[in-house]
């Protein structure tokens, strides 16, 4: 069982998108997953609870401190359990799936305010490598991606930190929300979620390679 956790402090960052992306995506590669939602919000919880997600959801946002001895119980037997955080550095489940993961994913915007967030979710990752979790991965993956100066600012900026970057990206595509609201993974919706569709896949495959490189 190898443990993700997608986290981020900004709400609105694409941290559900991307978690959902995530499990989606290794469903349909045959793998067994849990997608384990603890934002109180439930946008994970309603999307994956769909007949067509090739994975399972549970949600967790209320079990606190207990969420550790949870994601063992709940993910035995799977190959991968995502955790969909809190969009708060201060919640207890955020520093539990920080303990518990081999990698975290840190979804950020290409904006000023994601940016300044982002900072902060940064300094508690690092604070848990350097004390509970020393085995802890953890990489930023830059979400609705746009072709403009301020995001190549942002972008620029973000190569500064101490976490790196994912080389894939998520662009702003209506193909995400919609496969949320059909409860599909993006692969599913046809020839015009092809580019969300090779988005996902080319995350997932750094994803996997990264895990790969954690044994």
């Amino acid at each position: 069982m190898r443990i993700i956790a997608v986290l981020n402090q900004k709400g609105g960052s694409g941290k559900s998108t991307l978690a959902l992306a995530l499990a989606g995506t290794l469903g349909l590669q045959g793998h067994k997953v849990l997608l384990a939602d603890a934002d109180s919000q439930g946008t994970s919880t309603q999307a994956g609870s769909e007949p067509g997600q090739p994975f399972e959801v549970v949600n967790v946002s209320a079990e606190g401190r207990r969420l550790a001895t949870a994601l063992r119980k709940l993910g035995a037997g799977h190959d991968f359990v995502i955790v969909d955080g809190p969009p708060s550095v201060s919640n207890a489940l955020t520093e539990v799936a920080l303990a518990e993961a081999e990698l975290c994913l840190v979804p950020v915007r290409p904006s000023g305010p994601d940016l300044f967030a982002t900072t902060t979710m940064l300094k508690l990752i690092e604070t848990v490598q350097s004390t509970v979790n020393q085995k802890l991965a953890a990489r930023m993956v830059i979400t609705q991606a746009a072709r403009t100066n301020l995001a190549s600012q942002v972008i620029e900026a973000l190569r500064g930190f101490n976490v790196p970057l994912l080389t894939a990206q998520m662009g702003s595509r209506a193909a995400y929300p919609e496969s949320q609201l059909r409860g599909v993974p993006v692969q599913n919706l046809g020839a015009a979620a092809k580019p969300a569709s090779l988005e996902v896949e080319a995350i997932t495959a750094e994803v996997l390679s990264i895990l790969g490189e954690l044994k």
